[in-house]
């Protein structure tokens, strides 16, 4: 087995608890992988003008079996990006590669 890790802001874009998202996308990780682990974080990055900023995430882990699940993973957190209508998601793949996915599923640099 091996990990990947999603990790999705609290808030929408617009400034909307995305609980209701994020609990159908658990879900959805659930039926698929057979489990996720929910933890508590805070994101920092710097915005364009420097300026750092934060924000509460929740940070979700799963176990996946030793085959190729990229495309699968990269869609799931496409899938997030445009619901939550955010730039990226970030996406750590079993084989320990972070991507930032954003809403068209292409990889930010």
């Amino acid at each position: 087995m091996q990990e990947a890790v999603f990790i999705l802001p609290c808030r929408d874009q617009r400034g909307n608890p995305s609980d209701k998202f994020r609990k159908g996308f658990i879900s959805e990780l659930v039926a698929a992988y057979g489990g996720a682990t929910v933890t508590d974080g805070d994101g920092y990055w710097n915005d364009a003008s420097g300026k750092t900023i934060r924000e509460p995430v929740k940070v979700i882990t799963i176990a996946v079996a030793n085959k190729p699940v990229k495309s699968r993973l990269v869609q799931f957190a496409q899938n997030a990006a445009q619901a939550l209508q955010t730039d990226a998601v970030y996406l750590r793949l079993p084989d320990n590669t972070v991507h930032l996915v954003n809403q068209s599923g292409a990889f930010v640099t």
